[in-house]
């Protein structure tokens, strides 16, 4: 069975937003072809590894390609 790109973007978006480990950080998604790319940002490694085994699991997927910027945390000392 084959999956539309379309298809396949909506499913990788809805699998993200509906995950509570991947729901509040800010990935996009691109599809050709069965090979998705995943951009945009994470807080934390984890949740960007995690954004990538979701998606690798998913119908349709041949390939995932990781471009997501993992933000650093800032910490401010209070005088």
């Amino acid at each position: 069975m084959t999956i539309s790109d379309s298809a396949l973007i909506n499913t990788v978006r809805d699998t993200l937003m509906n995950d509570a480990r991947t729901a509040g950080q800010t990935i996009d998604v691109i599809v050709s072809e069965g090979v998705v790319v995943l951009f945009g940002a994470c807080d934390e490694e984890t949740h960007a590894g995690i954004a990538v085994t979701l998606t690798q699991g998913l119908v349709g997927v041949s390939r995932v390609l990781d471009r997501i910027t993992r933000r650093k945390m800032r910490v401010h000392k209070v005088a």
